[in-house]
């Protein structure tokens, strides 16, 4: 609960991270039903997995706990612009394991143009029966891009964007491409 004056938090609450792994297990299972085996990710030669794992770190570490700091703005666009712009050179760089590579973009591009005209600030639309209760930031009225604001509810406790959206879809079919049986 927030106190008396004190700036609300954004959080991305346990559906978000429910939901992620659902769409996780809905490529694989995916990928299992066309004659594919979970063991074939192993054989997947991702490049620079020290960067996914340093962006990842910093993308649900560092940003959830600046958004709250308003005299962090500065620190907070460029910790946005350096996570958008290194998983952009991943996907780049491992072009090949990550099909496809235009929805993982578009949704990564839609995400990052969102955050840099808000000032590195991720707003959500929300219904006013949860103003009280949520922690998450409400969308003001000066909001840039506000179609690209988390707006799409997750029950019980989250929000997606479309950005988001796009993403879980590649996500699923990178997944699904990944367990592919080898021709022959």
């Amino acid at each position: 609960m927030l106190g008396v004056g004190a700036l609300p938090r954004y959080t991305r609450g346990v559906s978000w991270l429910v939901f992620w792994v659902a769409v996780a297990f809905l490529g694989l299972g995916w990928g299992m039903l066309g004659g594919g085996h979970p063991a074939q990710l192993l054989s997947l030669r991702l490049r620079g997995g020290w960067l996914l794992l340093a962006l990842v770190l910093a993308d649900l570490l560092l940003l959830p706990r600046l958004i709250a700091l308003p005299a962090l703005e500065g620190v907070l666009v460029g910790l946005t612009a350096g996570t958008a712009g290194g998983l952009v050179l991943l996907l780049l760089w491992n072009w090949r394991v990550f099909r496809p590579l235009p929805l993982w973009l578009g949704g990564m591009t839609l995400n990052a143009a969102y955050l840099l005209a808000n000032g590195g600030r991720h707003y959500v639309v929300r219904p006013a029966a949860f103003a009280a209760s949520s922690p998450l930031i409400a969308l003001p009225e000066t909001v840039a891009l506000p179609w690209l604001a988390a707006w799409i509810p997750l029950p019980p406790d989250g929000w997606l964007s479309p950005g988001d959206l796009l993403i879980a879809l590649a996500v699923v079919l990178a997944l699904r491409a990944a367990l592919r049986p080898p021709s022959g």
